[in-house]
């Protein structure tokens, strides 16, 4: 079973601070900057997955995932 939280986590609310904070091209560098961060975070979580993982569905799809996200 998978629980959805209600509230943000530490990290959004900490992303969020960040961002509260600027405005104008400080906002726009620092959003792109979070998003490219998250870009190689799931890069690297579905890359340990697609060799690691020992649920054959979830490797299959990571396994097939996977490439699609180095392409961007």
């Amino acid at each position: 079973m998978i629980s959805i939280p209600t509230t943000p986590t530490d990290n959004a609310m900490d992303a969020y601070k960040k961002l509260n904070d600027k405005s104008g091209n400080d906002f726009d560098k620092a959003y792109a900057d979070m998003v490219v961060s998250g870009h190689k975070d799931a890069i690297a979580v579905l890359e340990k997955a697609s060799t690691d993982c020992n649920d054959t569905d979830i490797k299959n799809w990571t396994t097939a995932t996977f490439p699609e996200l180095l392409k961007n």
